[in-house]
């Protein structure tokens, strides 16, 4: 089983000066909240390479157990068809950073009254992380904040809608 490392933060435009890595377009929505569960397409806005994962991933803030893994299209469409909720679409970019790091950079539901942009950074170790500096870029740390939690936000803005 994998561990993710990771911290997250509120920004508000994606980064003019780091090197672009990759643009991508991404939906993802939730079978299960209990072991979060979640199925995503994600699609290079380059190449039109499109992946698709189930990710489960364990309670937790800076450090989760996760295990993703690849499924085929076909698999995607028929959980997708299970999930009698609207999929979280993301505007993804991601950008490398010093330290071998790379900057994954998000508009969450874009054009919607509850869009809002964050950033997240995964790291190797605790370590790491804990040694990171926060940039003026990376406004405001809400990697402790459930509210910022995707399982939490789907939560809130497709179930407890109907």
């Amino acid at each position: 089983m994998g561990k993710e490392i990771e911290s997250k933060f509120l920004v508000k435009d994606f980064p003019e000066n780091l090197e672009l890595l990759g643009e991508y377009d991404v939906e993802q929505g939730y079978t299960s909240l209990n072991i979060e569960t979640r199925i995503r397409k994600k699609v290079n806005k380059n190449t039109g390479e499109t992946s698709y994962k189930i990710t489960f991933k364990s309670d937790g803030d800076i450090l989760r157990d996760e295990v993703e893994i690849p499924i085929l299209e076909k698999d995607y469409y028929e959980l997708k068809e299970m999930i009698e909720y609207e999929f979280i679409t993301k505007d993804y970019k991601k950008y490398k950073l010093n330290d071998n790091l790379v900057l994954e950079v998000s508009v969450v539901d874009k054009g919607t009254s509850t869009e809002f942009m964050y950033a997240e950074i995964e790291f190797k170790t605790l370590e790491k992380q804990k040694n990171f500096e926060q940039t003026e870029y990376l406004r405001i740390d809400v990697t402790k904040d459930k509210n910022y939690k995707m399982k939490n936000y789907w939560k809130a803005t497709r179930l407890n809608k109907k």
